[in-house]
Formats: structure tokens, C-alpha cells, sequence
């Protein structure tokens, strides 16, 4: 239960980051910017969220990456090794 405060303070800080992504691509975001600098912009918001959503968790201590990263490279190690499942 203490990762949670962490966790709803990194998507607070998200979805400031967001915010002020949103209002500096507000021209490319109306209909009539196009379609494909429509889809452009939202995507720049979409990575741009996960990326923020990464850092803040990670500045905050919500998710240890190191931890999580060891154990996706033991996994790959494992299904390398000959006999392996």
C-alpha cells in the first residue's frame, strides 16, 4: 500500500505533463488540421504520456525498474539456454 500515494502522484504529475503537452499541440489537434497531423499529435501525446509516466514512477520510487529490468533479462536468459522450455 505505500507504492499506491506514489503511483497516484506520478499520474497527477502525468497528466500535468499532458495538459501542457495538449495546449502546445492544440492547433494540430483541431479538424482542421488533417487527419494525419491529427493522428501525428495524438500520438506525440500518447508517448509522450507513457514516457512521463515512467520518469515520475521512477523519480518517485513507485517502480523500481532495476528490479523489474533484472527479471525480463533473467526470463530471456532462460528461454535461451538450450532444453529450455
Amino acid at each position: 500500500m505505500k507504492r499506491l500515494p506514489l503511483l497516484l502522484l506520478a499520474s497527477l504529475l502525468m497528466g500535468a505533463g499532458l495538459w501542457f503537452g495538449a495546449g502546445l499541440l492544440a492547433p494540430w489537434l483541431t479538424p482542421s488540421a488533417g487527419l494525419l497531423a491529427s493522428a501525428a499529435a495524438l500520438l506525440a501525446l500518447v508517448t509522450g504520456g507513457m514516457l512521463l509516466f515512467a520518469v515520475f514512477a521512477a523519480l518517485t520510487g513507485a517502480i523500481d525498474f532495476r528490479r523489474y529490468g533484472g527479471m525480463v533479462l533473467a526470463r530471456a536468459a532462460r528461454r535461451k539456454t538450450p532444453g529450455g522450455p
